[in-house]
């Protein structure tokens, strides 16, 4: 009877740590999908592409050219969660781009056609 209930009482353990770890891989599929499509942010996108102009808004059809303009067009809006998305192509820097605590809650990423 004993081996009975220890086996009965391993089954419900490992059921419940499949329920966590499933409960846990959902959570990080739709959080993930959410930011990487800017759905989850409360900020805005902005872009950045090699053809871009720093005087543009950094939208699809209007990029800025350097990640720092889109750094500080991010910290303008002081609207939550930004997102900079940074389109294939070569960019060269003249200095370290740096963040501090303005940026908290910025993503930077590459497009999803980027490397």
């Amino acid at each position: 009877m004993k081996s009975n209930f220890s086996i009965a009482s391993q089954t419900s353990i490992n059921n419940f740590h499949l329920i966590v770890c499933l409960f846990l891989a959902a959570i990080l599929l739709f959080g993930s999908a959410n930011s990487a499509s800017g759905q989850g942010s409360t900020g805005k996108t902005f872009i950045v592409a090699p053809g871009g102009s720093d005087t543009n808004p950094g939208t699809k059809s209007q990029p800025v050219a350097t990640l720092e303009a889109a750094r500080e067009a991010a910290r303008m809006t002081k609207q939550g969660n930004n997102l900079i998305i940074i389109m294939p192509g070569e960019y060269f820097l003249t200095s370290p781009s740096e963040l501090d605590s303005r940026d908290n809650g910025l993503t930077i990423e590459s497009d999803t056609n980027g490397h």
